[in-house]
């Protein structure tokens, strides 16, 4: 995959409830801050929450940027589309080429917020 395709993948891997999926398009430094931060344990309590069912979060992709060994990809995440609660967040995923394949190092934006 892409840089584009693996965060896009990220957010639908999110969105179906396969955190193990999550976990493998991110690096292990990046996966193991969010689960010590709670954002793991947080996003499986929401969702499973999210009694609206159907669609819990999409990515729209705005920019990216793919070099040699890293990238970013720049784009919009909506939490709870078409609900009361929506959100939208702009966030920028910095990416590393982990062998021939993307994966997330560092999310700007969302779960950085203090």
């Amino acid at each position: 995959f892409g840089a584009v395709e693996t965060v896009d993948n990220f957010f639908s891997a999110i969105n179906g409830g396969d955190f193990k999926e999550a976990s493998r398009l991110t690096t292990d430094s990046y996966w193991n801050k969010l689960n010590s931060m709670g954002v793991v344990d947080s996003l499986k309590r929401e969702r499973r929450n999210f009694s609206k069912g159907g669609v819990y979060v999409l990515f729209y992709v705005d920019d990216y940027v793919e070099k040699d060994k890293e990238g970013w990809v720049s784009g919009d995440v909506f939490w709870k589309p078409l609900s009361n609660e929506q959100r939208e967040i702009h966030i920028t995923a910095h990416v590393l080429r982990d062998g021939g394949n993307w994966k997330i190092n560092n999310i700007v934006g969302q779960w950085d917020r203090k």
